[in-house]
């Protein structure tokens, strides 16, 4: 069995320098528990790369073969960091020769299908979104002189100040490689290859552009990156997997008038003991920026843990630094009496997102609300709903220059009114980015027309989408649904089932929802869980059949439970109704218990 549990958030952070290797492959000898040579014992025979560009959204699939040239079954440790912001569409693994892909189920259920499966003594394996983000698969058996090949999808939102960035440092020799790159637009992005390998390019009738490299016995040194992304036309169309077509506009924006600076600032400080790891020099550094753009007549602080807040208030941004230099991190986090709605013009809320005591939810605050995180397991999906609910947005503070992070915090504004169609009825759309110079919008598609975009101030936007049908590009449509899931999720007990059921629509893991691989159609029936299509319709009929068969020993064994439950009560009953002859004591035996 394989699974792929997504971690806290669902969304990777930035990458940073790439120091450390990515990817990175270890081995262990499952037989004894050693640890194989990291260098030796398995090594990646094959990586191959392909993204593929739809307007301001990357689609990126990575195959990677797992070569064991040594004489001991192994397992395989395979680690590999995202690009800043992407989402986990799909996750296969080679079984009889052909990848299978994953079928997404509750993450509960997948954890305990896959552990089951190992205590069973078959063939274990699995795969997970670290709580950093990292995607992470451990793979057995690795049989000597042969591999196993596992493929990942992911996809990414590009944006000027979030390029495409894939590490790629290997400590060791890849046998061989390629990466393509597939664009279409007039102006060619900017793609570079790790340590500057030779690109070639080449463009087809219908202006698609192609960029790629390839190399054999090679180690790498350097990056994936794809910048200057400039789309033809500000909207771009899409359908996604389930049949959805899905609109993403790209736009810029007018600056702001210098008039519309807040009065009022409130900064929520999360001082739980977690938030000690995170990176405060950076958030005080953003806060310090902002502040200084805006000058608000008044600054409020409430600093909260698992205690009573705290509330100060300030005038001076250099007193505020201060008292967010003096605090003491210690407790859990909880949000008792700290959304209180007080009146604000802007909201700072800095926080991992972690809630962990008491029970919380959510209202739209009176402010316009702006989370900031810098935490590797920040629940990035979460404060993108809690600001979303007041108007606001989420900054991966990890990941951002604190320069454009406090423009973009200084752009939000509710600068976007209304998005309609051409009749002026309302689409089922979402601002999925605003700052101070552009916006994002991501919406179901009406192909009958054009879409409206009303700005606050006055003035609209009119967007004709290319004529033609949307081509086929998951993107878009995953950003769509994780928004669904999110604003589903903001609430302390949100409903699993229905989370678990947007994440398959959708086709994206999430903090609730993993994707799973089994070898067996046996293994699916045992678990009940359907596989995929793609296994073909003998299979399919198999695993039906089997099905069929659970189901029918289950219900025999339920109506069998109640007949045994039966049978033990009319037995108790009888066995007090029965009078029994009384137990003399021993008169061969004194009181203190010895024979005479």
């Amino acid at each position: 069995a394989l699974v792929l549990a997504f971690g806290l958030g669902g969304v990777a952070p930035a990458a940073d320098a790439p120091d450390a290797p990515n990817p990175q492959l270890t081995a262990e000898n499952y037989r004894d528990g050693q640890l194989g040579d990291q260098s030796g014992d398995l090594r990646i025979g094959e990586l191959d790369i392909a993204v593929d560009l739809n307007g301001s959204m990357a689609q990126t699939t990575v195959t990677v073969q797992f070569d064991n040239p040594t004489d001991r079954e192994l397992e395989g440790d395979f680690t590999l960091d995202l690009p800043a912001g992407s989402l986990i569409t799909g996750y296969a693994l080679d079984v009889e020769g052909a990848l299978r892909p994953g079928v997404l189920i509750g993450a509960p259920k997948a954890r305990a299908v896959y552990e089951d499966k190992v205590r069973a003594g078959v063939d274990p394996g699995v795969a997970e979104v670290t709580r950093t983000n990292a995607f992470r698969t451990r793979v057995f058996p690795i049989l000597p002189g042969r591999g196993r090949t596992i493929r990942l999808s992911f996809v990414t939102a590009l944006s000027a100040d979030q390029p495409y960035v894939l590490p790629l440092v290997t400590g060791q020799k890849i046998g061989k490689g390629r990466v393509d790159v597939t664009a279409r637009g007039a102006e060619p992005p900017i793609v570079t290859f790790p340590g500057g390998r030779p690109v070639t390019i080449g463009v087809a009738r219908d202006g698609v552009m192609r960029f790629g490299t390839t190399w054999k016995d090679e180690a790498l040194d350097g990056a994936l990156t794809i910048t200057d992304v400039r789309p033809d036309n500000a909207i771009t169309l899409s359908r996604h997997m389930g049949g959805d077509a899905v609109f993403d506009i790209v736009d810029s924006l007018p600056p702001p008038p210098a008039a519309d600076r807040p009065r009022t600032v409130r900064v929520l400080w999360d001082r739980s003991l977690s938030r000690r790891d995170d990176d405060l020099t950076r958030e005080r550094d953003l806060l310090h920026r902002y502040l200084a753009a805006t000058r608000p007549e008044r600054i409020d602080l409430v600093s909260f843990a698992s205690d009573a807040p705290s509330r100060q208030s300030f005038t001076d941004p250099a007193d505020l630094d201060t008292a967010l230099a003096a605090v003491t991190y210690r407790g859990a986090t909880a949000l008792t009496g700290v959304m209180d709605r007080a009146e604000a013009d802007v909201c700072l809320l800095f926080t991992d997102g972690n809630l962990t005591l008491d029970a919380w939810s959510i209202e739209r605050q009176r402010c316009v609300l702006i989370a900031v995180s810098t935490a590797p397991d920040a629940n990035a999906a979460r404060l993108a709903g809690i600001a979303r609910r007041s108007g606001g947005i989420h900054i991966d503070l990890a990941g951002a220059d604190p320069a454009k992070a406090a423009q973009r915090v200084a752009g939000v504004k509710r600068r976007i009114v209304e998005i309609t169609a051409a009749d002026g009825r309302p689409l089922d759309a979402i601002v999925l980015e605003e700052t101070a110079d552009r916006f994002r919008i991501l919406g179901r598609a009406d192909l009958t027309g054009d879409v409206l975009v009303r700005l606050n101030g006055g003035g609209v936007r009119r967007y004709s989408p290319a004529p033609g049908t949307p081509r086929r590009h998951d993107a878009a449509g995953v950003y769509w649904g994780v928004r669904q899931i999110a604003d589903a999720e903001v609430s302390d007990r949100p409903d699993t089932d229905r989370l678990v059921g947007l994440a398959r629509r959708w086709s994206v893991a999430t903090p609730v929802a993993s994707f799973i691989v089994l070898e067996t159609m046996e293994d699916y029936a045992d678990a009940g869980i359907e596989p995929p299509a793609s296994v073909g319709k003998a299979a399919l009929a198999e695993y039906r059949e089997l099905a069929d068969e659970r189901r029918k020993d289950e219900r025999e064994e339920k109506a069998n439970r109640l007949d045994d439950l039966i049978t033990a009560w009319d037995d108790q009953k009888q066995w007090w109704n029965t009078r029994f002859p009384p137990v003399r004591p021993d008169r061969g035996r004194k009181a203190g218990g010895r024979a005479e």
